[in-house]
């Protein structure tokens, strides 16, 4: 019975940290949410409807971070760290 319990026991840490780490702000955001989310700094329209070049590279980069697993505060964080708060679409956020 020992080992039984032992395995039940990694099952549910296994589950539990999974939980942990997909639910709160900003799991798994889509492609679509984030471009909505940030605006172009040089022609000021959100990412999502700009066709300038940084809009281009930035809905690159918003790809790459999320195959890569970040989380929607992880890219907003990196995209004002690079651009400063007006990329933010809604401030504060």
């Amino acid at each position: 019975m020992k080992p039984f319990a032992a395995v039940l026991a990694i099952v549910a840490l296994v589950l539990g940290f999974s939980i942990l780490f997909r639910s709160g702000s900003g799991a798994h955001p889509s492609q679509a949410e984030m471009e909505s989310l940030l605006v172009c700094t040089t022609c000021h329209e959100p990412v999502d409807e700009s066709v300038s070049p940084l809009a281009q590279q930035m809905k690159a980069e918003i790809r790459r971070q999320i195959a890569a697993g970040w989380s929607k505060s992880r890219i907003e964080n990196y995209f004002v760290a690079a651009l400063g708060p007006q990329v933010l679409a809604v401030p504060g956020s």
